[in-house]
């Protein structure tokens, strides 16, 4: 029974991106703005319902201007949790772009990919400086993880 339900949800997932992945896709080639959150947060909003991941928030999450939110990394599963509340790209290590399937869902996220280098600090700075200058919200994981 228990692998029925899994591949049933595996199923809801796959079909999830199926229908939302070409459509963000879409808004991303005319838009990047706080309209192209839209999808992402309802596909996050789906994930965390098919996995039947319970979200309680405490409180109330800033969300009146531009900010940048800074939390520990838990699992993975902090991903569509806080995306599912939060209109915000996530800052994360260069590799994730490369990724199979997660690379590219976190592109259409609008994630900002930041070499750990030194030598690339400043290259990282300017993608950090762009998308602030565009008024995006940010959710930085403090370790780098």
């Amino acid at each position: 029974m228990n692998n029925i339900i899994a591949a049933f949800k595996f199923f809801l997932f796959v079909l999830l991106c199926l229908i939302i992945v070409p459509l963000q896709l879409l808004v991303l080639l005319f838009h990047k703005g706080n309209g192209a959150y839209i999808l992402t947060y309802f596909w996050q909003k789906s994930v965390c319902a098919i996995f039947r991941i319970k979200v309680k928030v405490i409180g109330t999450p800033f969300t009146g201007s531009q900010t940048i939110y800074v939390s520990n990394h838990i699992s993975y599963l902090d991903i569509p949790v806080m995306a599912s509340i939060l209109r915000a790209s996530f800052v994360a290590k260069k590799d994730v772009a490369s990724w199979p399937v997660f690379g590219m869902l976190s592109k259409l996220q609008q994630t900002a990919f930041i070499s750990r280098d030194r030598s690339d600090a400043k290259q990282a700075r300017y993608a950090l400086d762009n998308m602030l200058d565009e008024g995006k919200s940010l959710i930085v994981f403090h370790e780098g993880n």
